[in-house]
């Protein structure tokens, strides 16, 4: 994404996708890579959703080592929106 998130995040997305579809879903990293390049590009709300949906994958999968680092995404996600300063306070305490 160095230099071009627009195409990182596309690039992404499809790859993720195509290996959604083939039913692996443990990309714990990848999914990291493609909600920050979100909350680059602005795009807060998408950003976000992804983050939650790796924070309740990995409490269903036992990955709890990945936890703080989803949760500080999170947080500065939502110090990104500027809208929600508490709940991104939560997720960093």
């Amino acid at each position: 994404m160095r230099g071009d998130p627009k195409s990182g995040v596309e690039n992404l997305q499809v790859g993720l996708e195509a290996i959604h579809r083939i039913g692996y879903e443990t990309l714990t990293t990848e999914f990291l890579s493609l909600s920050l390049g979100q909350k680059v590009l602005g795009q807060y709300d998408e950003a976000l959703a992804l983050a939650d949906q790796m924070i309740r994958r990995a409490e269903i999968n036992g990955e709890h080592l990945y936890l703080p680092e989803l949760l500080r995404v999170k947080a500065g996600i939502l110090l990104a929106m500027q809208q929600r300063p508490d709940e991104a306070e939560l997720c960093l305490s």
